[in-house]
């Protein structure tokens, strides 16, 4: 058959193009021949007999995990089930018969680790991990920068100040690796005031992460930026008389560039001198340029950090840190309260509770937290107050009030900074700071949630919705005594979630702006959330639970308790019991061709290309759409 281009002539020779003459008809013929053959190979409705009952929907069984899976399960619920000792030694089991994988190692050593901060328990994890890089180094190496960071946590909890040199040679050697790691531990050393290991090893990484292809560049300028401050607190530590001008400070700096003359004199006098500077409101309100606000107040900062270094005994690197996450939170502040209309004059200089609780939630984001940012930023707090009262820049009741009802997060600080329980300096370093401060402002307190106590197992029905389109329901009722894992089965089968690929958890609202999840959920069943129990979760009627498929896309799903009920005999549970019917839509393809006919495809590409939404039968999306990014509808 040869084939006719749409600006041929037609074949049936009437002198027109084709595409202005029979194509849409042979299109239509043809399409009407594919449905007639579709429609051969089906059975005779009318031997289908009638039955108006509605049948329960069930999700499909799992796809059945290999052998190797299978065993690798096997041996790791053994290993959960087992008590720390044997725990251990299974490890050093699987180790001497040479059975060992990275996923092992790293899974049965983080259960261990976070186990207990007990300094005999961590020293049994460290000479397992001594164990593993001696006898299987390369899977050592598969996880070394997470291992180093262990290490590094524990070496300063435990005040090892001497082993801190060795343990940053990881870093120091290979930044490339692992530069977000990187960056935590330069945070981390920072809070805890260990300047000059910290300073010496990213010294001896400079040279690679100047101009390295896996760093970008405001990552390489932000590790300069730590690595110059840190070289000015060393010469401040041991000069007797700092100046600027000071030869010995410009052999310091002189490897890494050259640095602002004013900036560099700036952080100097400002850490150094003892008289405070003579502010006034005139200095940041809109009597002086934005240019001049932003300079006064990047000095104003530096000040402080140089009287929360003298006055509080704060390390210089330490006090960096806090300045560098207040001016952060400042700025944003600022934007804030532009979008809102709410900030005048100096007011963006105080910090208040609405703006400064989605910040330091901010800071504990699935991608990676930032607990000493955080846990610096809210310590440093009553000293900066108490700053901006003495510099004649807020006025001391509004500082008082300001400070007492900030201090009704203190609730929620403390309970996220109480999960970092492998460096409980942090937690307590902020409770010091806050202990004398009034708190004007009852803190926000969740009461424990319980679920009914009733004889025996219950059924709890769910709805189940998309946050961005509610209209796009379903409703599910599983058993008390059943698990999160088995919501998460419907979940994923219910909404057209892909079965083979992505994580996802589910969430209770927490204290705060902080959400509490109950664990994650791999691809085709396991991870920590498989196991907790529906009356474990701790819900009643009208309480909401927040569920994500996919970390990357966070497609996110409201799940409400919309009744708990007595199980009815003879039922399986759990199950779908009911969901949204969606409108119904038509194919785009076939309504040029003047027929209505349902579509059950959404085009992605031609809905971006288009502006509007594309929608296709299963015909023509196989037949014209066959490279283009296709979904199934889901209502």
């Amino acid at each position: 058959m040869v084939k006719v281009g749409r600006n041929d002539p037609c074949p049936c020779g009437s002198g027109k193009k084709y595409k202005k003459c029979c194509l849409d008809k042979d299109r239509e013929r043809e399409q009407v021949e594919r449905e007639l053959e579709r429609a051969s190979e089906l059975a005779p409705l009318a031997a289908v007999p009638a039955d108006t009952s509605p049948v329960p929907w069930t999700p499909p069984p799992l796809p059945a995990p290999s052998p190797e899976i299978m065993a690798w399960n096997e041996r790791w619920e053994r290993f959960e089930a087992a008590d720390r000792a044997a725990k251990i030694a299974m490890l050093e089991d699987i180790l001497a018969a040479g059975e060992m994988d990275a996923e092992m190692a790293y899974e049965g050593l983080s259960l261990l680790w976070e186990a207990s901060p007990d300094p005999a328990d961590r020293a049994e994890c460290r000479a397992l991990l001594a164990r593993l890089q001696q006898e299987a180094p390369d899977i050592y190496r598969h996880d070394a920068p997470y291992y180093a960071a262990w290490l590094v946590d524990d070496a300063l909890a435990q005040g090892h100040s001497e082993a801190l040199p060795e343990l940053l040679e990881p870093f120091a050697e290979n930044p490339d690796r692992d530069i977000d790691g990187f960056f935590r531990i330069i945070h981390q050393f920072m809070y805890h005031g260990h300047n000059e290991p910290l300073r010496q090893a990213m010294a001896r990484a400079w040279p690679q992460v100047q101009g390295s292809g896996e760093i970008m560049s405001w990552g390489q300028d932000e590790f300069l930026d730590f690595l110059t401050s840190l070289t000015i607190f060393a010469y401040l530590d041991q000069a007797s008389s700092p100046s600027a001008d000071d030869p010995a400070l410009s052999r310091m700096l002189a490897p890494y560039g050259d640095l602002r003359e004013e900036y560099v004199r700036d952080v100097v006098e400002a850490l150094s001198r003892t008289e405070p500077r003579a502010w006034s409101v005139s200095d940041f309100d809109s009597s002086a340029s934005k240019k001049r606000r932003e300079e006064n107040l990047l000095l104003l900062l530096w000040e402080f950090a140089g009287e929360w270094h003298r006055r509080d005994g704060a390390p210089l690197c330490k006090a960096d840190l806090g300045r560098r996450t207040l001016l952060d939170y400042l700025a944003q502040r600022q934007e804030w309260g532009r979008a809102r209309r709410g900030l005048a004059g100096l007011t963006y200089l105080l910090p208040d509770r609405a703006s400064l609780d989605p910040f330091l939630a901010g800071k504990f984001g699935i991608f990676g937290a930032q607990p000493y940012e955080a846990g610096c930023l809210f310590e440093l707090l009553p000293a900066y107050v108490g700053f901006l009262a003495h510099r004649g820049l807020a006025a001391p009741e509004e500082a008082a009030a300001r400070l007492a009802e900030i201090a009704g997060l203190w609730q929620d600080v403390q309970k996220v900074l109480w999960n970092w329980q492998h460096d409980p300096t942090l937690r307590d370093n902020v409770a010091a700071a806050w202990a004398e401060v009034p708190v004007a402002v009852a803190p926000r307190q969740r009461a424990a949630r319980q679920a009914p106590r009733r004889a025996g197992p219950q059924v709890y029905r769910f709805r189940a919705s998309l946050r961005r389109r509610p209209g796009t329901w379903r409703e599910f009722e599983i058993r008390s005594d059943q698990t999160l894992g088995a919501l998460d089965g419907l979940m994923r089968s219910a909404f057209g979630h892909d079965w083979s690929d992505h994580l996802s958890e589910f969430y209770r609202p927490g204290i705060g702006s902080r959400d509490e999840g109950f664990g994650s959920h791999q691809p085709f069943g396991g991870g920590e959330g498989d196991r907790v129990r529906i009356d474990q979760v701790g819900v009643d009627v009208g309480d909401k639970l927040k569920y994500v498929y996919d970390f990357g896309d966070w497609i996110e799903h409201v799940v409400e308790v919309v009744d708990i009920t007595d199980p009815a005999p003879g039922v399986e549970y759990p199950r779908e019991v009911a969901r949204s019917k969606g409108p119904q839509r038509y194919c785009a393809n076939c309504k040029k061709l003047g027929r209505k006919t349902k579509a059950v495809y959404f085009c992605r590409d031609c809905t971006s290309e288009q502006g509007r939404d594309v929608y296709l039968c299963a015909n023509c999306a196989s037949d014209l759409h066959e490279e283009h990014d296709v979904d199934e509808i889901v209502d």
